[in-house]
């Protein structure tokens, strides 16, 4: 393979308005953890105990992922723009950049509508149409605002909504031990053969869950120390979130009749409603919304990255590399904020 030299990467901020150590790991674990965990056991619960060798699979080979982007960050600046410019040169390196940046761009509009449409369930009138829309665009142009003030603020944002949304996650672990406590049994896995066929599915359906472990890596411009921080974050950081993965989707299925959870529409709610009452439903959907929000938070500040660092080597107006006196890019955000309003604003 022949190698290629390295693009410049694009000025770092100041050193004030960086990620700090906890930021890049928040990054990584509040990217990951976005709205579909709050789901993930109703859509893996008829697979019964396929589910695990499925999680062994799927976190192994996310983990091996992991590991080679942490060791591209050791040896090279500059995020996956570079190490893909290095290996295979700037034409497929803007290529698939380009295609990650569209990706962040809906990833941006979907989080915010899942945003809306959980919190739809606290306050109905908010649930669909034109409210769903406002609240999803307002929530697009909240979080561009905090990304337009600089990395550190949208880390902060980050650490915020990543200690709130593993409450529910930690908090059905919890609900095992208690029941385990007590004396009561746990509900029985649904009673299905293992299978290739069944593993096959019930990883393919995981796999999507673990999306953003990339994240630390990509934001590595905007991170303070990003040769050791980042390596760091971005193998703790899938780590993590790959035990409380498995924890908290075997403890709803312990918790919750298998033929239930498969039916649930809010499995996570179901499975705390013995402890929390009526408020449970309430309570996770908060949560859900806040972990919605903070991905989109997070999927902000990266696709302003890609940008930055895609117009850096000339495949992109050079206004997409500017800019303002925080460090954080002044056009790349806005463009964000712009490219997803169609979507936000679509019924669906």
């Amino acid at each position: 393979m022949d190698l290629h030299a390295a693009p410049p990467p694009p000025p770092p901020p100041p050193p004030s308005k960086r990620l700090g150590k906890i930021m890049s790991l928040a990054m990584v674990v509040g990217t990951i953890i976005g709205s579909g965990i709050y789901i993930l056991p109703a859509t893996v619960a008829p697979f019964g105990w396929n589910i695990l060798i499925a999680f062994a699979v799927t976190i192994v080979g996310t983990v091996c992922l992991a590991l080679a982007m942490a060791r591209l960050a050791r040896k090279l600046p500059g995020g996956p723009y570079s190490y893909i410019a290095v290996a295979f040169g700037d034409t497929a390196a803007f290529v698939t950049m380009w295609s990650y940046l569209v990706s962040q761009w809906t990833g941006v509009a979907a989080v915010a509508i899942a945003a809306g449409g959980a919190l739809g369930h606290v306050f109905p009138a908010v649930a669909s149409g034109g409210p769903l829309a406002a609240v999803a665009i307002a929530a697009i142009v909240v979080l561009t605002l905090v990304n337009l003030t600089g990395a550190r603020s949208a880390g902060f944002v980050q650490i915020i909504a990543t200690l709130i949304k593993i409450v529910p996650l930690l908090l059905v672990v919890l609900l095992v031990f208690v029941r385990l406590g007590s004396g009561q049994p746990l509900e029985p896995l649904a009673p299905v053969p293992i299978s290739v066929a069944g593993i096959v599915a019930a990883a393919a359906l995981m796999l999507f869950a673990f999306t953003g472990f990339e994240s630390a890596a990509v934001s590595a411009n905007v991170t303070d120390d990003a040769a050791d921080v980042v390596p760091g974050a971005t193998i703790n950081g899938t780590m993590f979130v790959a035990a409380i993965y498995l924890a908290a989707t075997l403890a709803v299925l312990w918790l919750l009749p298998s033929a239930v959870a498969g039916a649930s529409g809010a499995p996570f709610a179901d499975a705390t409603a013995p402890a929390l009452g009526p408020i449970a439903g309430a309570f996770v959907a908060i949560v859900a919304a806040i972990s919605a929000l903070g991905a989109g938070n997070a999927l902000i500040l990266l696709s302003a990255e890609v940008a930055r660092a895609i117009a850096n080597a000339g495949d992109l107006p050079r206004a997409f590399a500017r800019t303002n006196r925080s460090g954080a890019a002044s056009v790349s955000p806005v463009e964000t904020c712009l490219m997803p309003t169609p979507a936000a604003m679509s019924p669906a």
